[in-house]
């Protein structure tokens, strides 16, 4: 896709996790990604299941990812995510969100503006960590995303 994704501003109660659109063809966005204040969405997994370039053309504020302010976010679940070309990372003040400052965003990175600015529910104070407790298999998810792009890079 040449240019930026932008999902902003959905705040209706009715709207469900199956009212987002899905993209199977999209591999690459030529500009960034901005995740804002979206309610019922979850994961990122079922709208992008196939991204795997974020090319920082365009950034906001020196970031070519930035999910933030999203209350239902549990999960980031870009798994076949392998290079942000440009850019930095922003992923903050994620109410549910867990286990995100797990993922190895550096290896993901190839261009100079490479800043990553990542929290947790933990992190922030919500629920005094409960919320993540309740998570524990998501790390496996992201270990298993970790584990690939490690072997992907060593092995070719």
């Amino acid at each position: 896709m040449e240019g930026s994704m932008v999902l902003s501003l959905i705040q209706a109660s009715n709207v469900t996790e199956a009212d987002f659109p899905v993209f199977h063809h999209l591999r690459e966005i030529t500009g960034s990604l901005l995740i804002f204040h979206v309610r019922k969405l979850s994961t990122l997994s079922r709208i992008f299941p196939n991204l795997r370039i974020i090319g920082g053309q365009n950034l906001i504020q020196h970031f070519s990812l930035i999910i933030y302010q999203n209350e239902d976010l549990m999960d980031i679940g870009l798994s076949k995510l392998r290079l942000i070309r440009n850019g930095g990372v922003r992923v903050a003040e994620n109410n549910k969100m867990c286990y995100s400052r797990y993922i190895d965003w550096k290896h993901l990175m190839a261009g100079p503006l490479n800043d990553i600015l990542v929290d947790d529910a933990v992190e922030i104070g919500v629920g005094e960590g409960k919320i993540c407790e309740f998570m524990t298999s998501l790390v496996y998810s992201y270990a298993a995303v970790i584990l690939e792009v490690s072997l992907t890079s060593s092995f070719g």
